[in-house]
């Protein structure tokens, strides 16, 4: 699995697949569960937009043991209802010492392609790529787009749908 999300990181757009053996809680897809299961700890402060007693909180709770955080200070955001996703410049961009300290937004929707969607540009793409990630506010793209000139500054972005996932690191250009 942490192949996967390197493989996903160092190729933004590109869709990778991730785990079909696990059997997360109802709630959480596999690919999502997974990438808790392999970048969650015990020293990594997460917010989550899950319901603190489902069952699916309780189990990464269980497994991942990591701290809650505001939006602001947590290490890792973990979204599961992608409509509730914006505003983003809530979400630590890191600092001009310690850029490495941006959070990573990990956010679980009903699909992904590369067939159509936004063109992204950046270091890991050849010319360019597209990549369309259902359910996301169009606001999302619009705000992202204007973090790019911030950079080293900014959230990684790991999208996932069933057992697909897809990054956008914060090197990454959008095309709006």
């Amino acid at each position: 699995m942490f192949r996967a999300v390197l493989e996903a990181m160092s190729r933004p757009g590109r869709i990778v697949a991730a785990s079909e053996t696990l059997h997360p809680p109802d709630g959480l897809h596999p690919a999502f569960g997974a990438v808790c299961l392999t970048l969650l700890d015990f020293e990594t402060p997460i917010w989550t937009d899950l319901d603190s007693e489902s069952d699916a909180a309780q189990w990464l709770r269980f497994h991942c043991g990591s701290p809650p955080a505001t939006p602001e200070e947590a290490s890792f955001v973990l979204i599961t209802r992608p409509r509730g996703l914006c505003p983003i410049h809530r979400f630590h961009p890191g600092d001009e010492e310690r850029p490495e300290r941006a959070a990573t937004v990990l956010v679980q929707t009903q699909g992904m392609g590369t067939h159509a969607g936004r063109i992204l540009t950046g270091p890991g793409i050849l010319d360019e790529t597209r990549l369309h990630v259902e359910g996301l506010p169009s606001v999302f793209w619009e705000e992202r787009s204007r973090m790019a000139p911030r950079f080293p500054l900014g959230p990684d972005f790991i999208f996932t749908a069933g057992d697909l996932l897809a990054a956008l690191p914060r090197s990454v250009r959008i095309e709006v």
